[in-house]
């Protein structure tokens, strides 16, 4: 796994070393508006407890998690929910 670690480290900084950005911005504004612009406070009344992953992807995550956090490390989740991951 160090090797497959190492590897995708050396992709993800890859990235940024020739970035190909389009000659032009090729966004409108049009395409950052919402679907639904009514106010967030009508959306958030209600609980939306959902599930965004499925079973086994919340226990694969689950699998990962208890091999690789040893008791006692610190965690920012910052994908948290209602519904944990964590073992």
């Amino acid at each position: 796994t160090n090797l497959a670690a190492s590897t995708m480290k050396e992709l993800a900084e890859g990235v940024l070393k020739n970035p190909k950005f389009p000659p032009e911005w090729p966004f409108s504004p049009t395409d950052f508006e919402r679907q639904d612009e009514s106010s967030d406070e009508i959306f958030y009344d209600q609980p939306r407890l959902v599930f965004h992953i499925d079973d086994a992807a919340c226990g694969a995550l689950t699998e990962y998690y208890a091999e690789h956090l040893k008791e006692g490390d610190d965690v920012l989740d910052i994908c948290s929910s209602w519904v944990s991951h964590y073992p």
